[in-house]
């Protein structure tokens, strides 16, 4: 929740990601923030980090992509997660990959 009890944290995580980017920078690398949700169902309260890092991204000038849309139309379809633990099964890692794809190919200058 936007300055909730988790604040500190958010603040905490752009903050390495700042690093990150600076590093990046420094040896003419890009960065990538793929936001990848854990195991649904879904509703509304799960956009605020996805929401949250688009904007720290575009902000930072850094390549977001949000897969939790996808995840969503595909999970009405298949089984994306282990049942066990909530991480993402083969199905899952797919759509993932595709949503990386998709981006690297229409945004990226990718040859």
């Amino acid at each position: 929740v936007e300055n909730g009890h988790h604040e500190d944290d958010w603040d905490a995580i752009e903050n390495e990601y700042s690093k990150i980017v600076e590093i990046a920078n420094s040896i003419g690398a890009n960065v990538l923030i793929v936001h990848i949700p854990g195991k649904g169902p879904w509703n509304t309260n799960h956009y605020y980090p996805s929401e949250r890092l688009s904007i720290w991204a575009k902000s930072n000038n850094v390549g977001f992509v949000d897969v939790l849309p996808a995840m969503i139309v595909e999970s009405s379809r298949e089984d994306l997660y282990y049942h066990i633990d909530g991480h993402a099964n083969h199905l899952g890692h797919e759509v993932i990959a595709q949503q990386i794809y998709d981006y690297l190919i229409t945004t990226a200058d990718v040859q």
